[in-house]
């Protein structure tokens, strides 16, 4: 998702929800729409196909092709001091062999969004906000569909995601995470009922020497 947020008087606030007719993408142009802004979603894979999601090459292409696709356009369209957020999966960050596929797609993405945060003021433009976001799972049909048909009490609601992304694009380079980071997406369940959530930095270091073989 790109979120473009020019000065006061200027000309509207846009969003380009790439993916909006996923579970959270369709929440976040639910948020955006409602909070006044311009939303453009934007979709080209059919997750209707009972085969899709049997493939390798869907795994891959929903979420590093459409990331790609994401970055590109945002160098051509996105604004000074806009935002430019990318779903990732802690599922990226441990080994995950009955995951392949997916885990090797988000690992990707995180590797994207470092790589897009050195490129602010070079190919994106100057004050622009890179960010990774990482759900630990997201309260999904599909994932729902997977788990006998109900959620866990670790698992997010989409809208609380597309919440943190409303008050980050809306509140500016003040309100949101240094580019460049990983946030974490945990939730905990404190009573009946209820939730709590947390967003935080994921300590990500880009070059780690230990021991010597």
């Amino acid at each position: 998702m790109s979120a473009a947020t020019p000065a006061a008087g200027a000309t509207p606030r846009r969003v380009l929800v790439f993916g909006g007719a996923t579970a959270l993408g369709a929440q976040a142009v639910t948020r955006f729409a409602a909070g006044g802004w311009d939303v453009v979603s934007l979709d080209f894979y059919d997750s209707s196909s009972e085969d899709v999601f049997e493939s390798v090459d869907f795994m891959v292409s929903s979420s590093l092709h459409s990331s790609v696709v994401t970055a590109r356009l945002a160098t051509a369209f996105l604004r000074p001091g806009g935002m430019l957020t990318f779903t990732g999966s802690v599922a990226a960050l441990s080994p995950q062999p009955k995951l392949l596929a997916f885990a090797v797609g988000h690992a990707a993405v995180h590797q994207l969004v470092r790589s897009l945060a050195a490129a602010v003021g070079v190919d994106l433009p100057d004050g622009v906000t890179v960010v990774g976001v990482v759900p630990e799972v997201l309260d999904t049909a599909m994932h729902r569909q997977l788990n006998r048909g109900r959620a866990d009490d670790n698992w997010t609601s989409c809208n609380v995601v597309a919440e943190k992304l409303f008050a980050w694009a809306e509140g500016g380079g003040g309100t949101r995470p240094p580019n460049g980071a990983l946030v974490s997406v945990t939730s905990t369940m404190v009573a009946e009922g209820q939730q709590e959530h947390a967003f935080r930095l994921i300590n990500t270091p880009s070059y780690v020497q230990t021991a010597e073989y």
